[in-house]
């Protein structure tokens, strides 16, 4: 009789669990520190104190990407960076730095490198499924739903709309 009595209590208590890590909720951050808001390094046009002031980036790094340029798309900088630096160290480096996709555009591979609180390949599903875009309006509203205020914020750096 006694486990009968608990079963119910223990099937809410799972509930209870299970509704938590399934809440709504937004992450404000994607590890404890806000978001940036401050303008992305233009990896074309940057000088090299301004490359070396990067997190993860050394001298080298910046010679090497001073070299490698133009940069057309966020895939051809991550081809030249991920020789010399570990997908940690990428995500820190790209949220200060990037090369600007079109939302319409953009290939799969460029929208997951965007670094979001959102995995890479849910983040370039959910820009892909509501193309085209007719306004920064739509996308902030569609990206809305999955992401912060501040985090919507910080990714309308990393994106535009083409003419």
């Amino acid at each position: 009789m006694p486990l009968l009595k608990a079963l119910p209590v223990a099937a809410l208590a799972l509930l209870a669990v299970f509704a938590v890590s399934c809440s709504s909720e937004k992450p404000e951050t994607d590890n404890g520190t806000p978001w940036p808001t401050t303008a992305l390094v233009d990896p074309n046009t940057a000088p090299v104190d301004a490359l070396t002031n990067l997190p993860g980036l050394d001298s080298a790094a910046a010679q090497a990407l001073i070299e490698g340029r133009p940069y057309t798309t966020a895939s051809e900088l991550n081809a030249l960076l991920s020789q010399s630096m570990d997908e940690e160290a990428l995500r820190e480096v790209y949220k200060l730095m990037f090369i600007k996709v079109d939302l319409n555009n953009a290939a799969e591979d460029d929208l997951k490198l965007i670094p979001s609180s959102l995995s890479p390949r849910k983040f370039a599903h959910e820009i892909e499924e509501y193309r085209p875009y007719a306004s920064m309006e739509q996308f902030q509203r569609e990206m809305g739903k999955y992401v912060s205020d501040s985090e919507l914020a910080y990714l309308e750096r990393f994106v535009y709309l083409s003419e």
